[in-house]
């Protein structure tokens, strides 16, 4: 093997001005290619991880009250984080997302803008970078809410380092809200989709909006492999399957259960149905104030259909206590439910549920049902109802607009993928992708058929060569070898000094500070730099698929030329 590597490397500077031209060409493909595909992974690194992972997450979990768009709030975020993190696996970090739209009344300039809730952490000054300020300060209790935002924004509110400033906005139970910040932190503005917010320190925000402490606007998720955003965004879906809703009061000392059925006459005749003995008026099922007891329970306090009762709900956040009196409709019996559980209608339940009369842990629920299958039944009221997660409705401002004109009570909840709010952008970025893969696979046949074109044009030269070392004993399959190696070693050894000089120019690239401005011109920068990202994986696949393809070309020709009878070879002239 070492003759036929030291035959083809002589044959190569035999014929080294064909060959260094083609060596060239090759080298500079390779170093175009590699850019490209490191350009294009760079926009989608800047769109994935860098704007939708930290604006809106991969994916977001959003529950609105009563179908409310301006209501989006989740009670027990750790209810919902838990159910996340033991069924899905794949997610990076689950995130608070808090924003809230407001008005800011600077140093006698006003705007409006984004105050985004975020934690103070590595993960935060990884994306955001300051320029002015120290990052500490944003958890520094010696300033008033301390607050980053970008030099672009505090120029426009006439604001230096250090002064306070005031916002106006809603809080999460609709109260007009004043509030003082004080900027400590001056961001360049890297981006667009940045450059309006002001970014918080989480546990203030929380407050001044009215949040307790398991409570949160919306979660957002960041994944590991954003690529599989839809197949992740699927199974969070089904983990947030809703439970039935229950809500605890205590009687004499004792603890019962309430559960809560819909009006909807075929609903009701379901429900009834769930029942080993039901006594009482269907009709009366409606109305408000109607409460449905066990015949147990009935029978331990000496009631019976009409009596009336005194029921105490305890507001799950501030434990303030709230009667009313109820008329008992119906007395059942049944298998299903153990004697400690109430049913009301729905109307008396939203009452509760407004008010924070709310949910128990999902261990105590299972406890408390014995083998009803509430997935399957549709007559019972669930802590929230789910949005189908592929809707037939293309964009997240159209369901939106479903969720406006649904008159809808309760908690509705939706998982959205960046799909839903970034489908625009998305678009954009998979447009520039797909046009990179295109202009390199143009190039990648260019370069094939410059390599074949010349080792067909190199075997008509040298076919006399051919016919002597076949004359002098030379095997075909020693000629195939030579050619081969011969350029194999071209082709290979000027694609890896191709890459090695594509991440040289890449490096000086970056270096290049880039003062356009413009939507498009903002989405391919970071810090006003063309930013590349190398994916090693896909550079790897190419080269081996470069090896594979140009193996295969040159081996026809050089088959044929090595099938040449010495004779023929030996009287070749052109």
């Amino acid at each position: 093997m070492n003759f036929f590597i030291l035959v083809s490397f002589r044959n190569l500077f035999r014929h080294k001005a064909r060959n260094l031209l083609l060596f060239f060409a090759v080298m500079i493909g390779m170093c175009l290619i590699n850019i490209m595909f490191s350009w294009s992974n760079g926009i989608f690194d800047i769109m994935f991880n860098k704007l939708i992972a930290r604006v809106t997450g991969h994916i977001q979990i959003i529950f609105t009250q009563n179908g409310k768009v301006r209501k989006e709030i989740i009670h027990n975020k750790k209810k919902i984080i838990n159910r996340i993190e033991k069924n899905v696996n794949g997610i990076k970090r689950i995130e608070e997302n808090i924003v809230i739209y407001c008005k800011i009344i600077g140093n006698g300039k006003g705007s409006y803008g984004i105050i985004s809730a975020v934690e103070a952490n590595s993960n935060f000054f990884e994306i955001i970078k300051l320029v002015d300020g120290n990052k500490y300060d944003l958890t520094n209790s010696k300033y008033i809410n301390p607050v980053i935002m970008t030099r672009t924004k505090a120029n426009k509110l006439n604001l230096k380092l250090y002064d306070t400033f005031s916002i106006n906005f809603r809080t999460v139970h609709g109260q007009e809200q004043t509030v003082k910040l004080t900027l400590v932190g001056l961001t360049k503005g890297d981006n667009f989709f940045l450059s309006s917010e002001i970014y918080i320190n989480i546990d203030n925000i929380r407050r001044e909006c009215g949040f307790s402490e398991n409570e949160t606007k919306n979660l957002k998720i960041i994944l590991n492999n954003p690529e599989l955003t839809k197949l992740i965004a699927k199974k969070i879906h089904n983990s947030l399957s809703p439970d039935i809703s229950v809500i605890p009061i205590n009687y004499f000392n004792s603890n019962y259960y309430i559960l809560s059925y819909y009006t909807n006459h075929e609903l009701l005749i379901d429900f009834t149905d769930n029942f080993k003995y039901f006594k009482g008026e269907f009709g009366e099922l409606t109305n408000y104030e109607t409460l449905i007891v066990s015949e147990n329970f009935a029978n331990r306090f000496l009631l019976d259909i009409g009596s009336n009762i005194l029921l105490n709900f305890t507001n799950d956040k501030t434990k303030v206590c709230f009667s009313k009196k109820l008329k008992i409709n119906g007395i059942y019996k049944s298998d299903l439910f153990q004697d400690n559980i109430f049913f009301i209608n729905e109307n008396l339940y939203f009452f509760l549920w407004e008010n924070e009369y709310i949910n128990i842990e999902d261990n105590e629920i299972n406890n408390i049902i014995k083998g009803l299958n509430f997935s399957n039944n549709k007559c019972y009221v669930t802590e929230w109802r789910m949005l189908p997660l592929n809707t037939k409705v293309a964009s997240f401002e159209k369901r939106y607009k479903i969720l406006n004109d649904d008159n809808r009570k309760g908690i509705i909840a939706q998982v959205s993928t960046m799909h839903d709010f970034a489908g625009n952008n998305m678009d954009f970025g998979y447009l520039l992708y797909y046009l990179t893969w295109v202009c390199a696979i143009i190039l990648f046949i260019f370069i094939m058929i410059g390599i074949i074109n010349t080792v067909r044009m190199s075997i008509r030269e040298r076919t006399q060569e051919i016919g002597t070392v076949r004359a002098i004993g030379m095997q075909k399959v020693d000629v195939r070898k030579v050619f081969l190696l011969e350029y194999l070693i071209l082709s290979q050894s000027a694609s890896i000094l191709g890459v090695a000089i594509s991440f040289f120019v890449m490096n000086l690239l970056k270096k290049i500070n880039i003062t356009l401005e413009g939507l498009i011109v903002e989405i391919i920068l970071v810090d006003g730099h063309l930013h590349f990202v190398t994916d090693f994986r896909v550079l790897i696949i190419i080269m081996i698929l470069f090896f594979i393809i140009i193996s295969i070309g040159i081996y026809i020709p050089v088959k044929n030329a090595s099938n040449i009878k010495p004779s023929e070879a030996l009287r070749y002239y052109e």
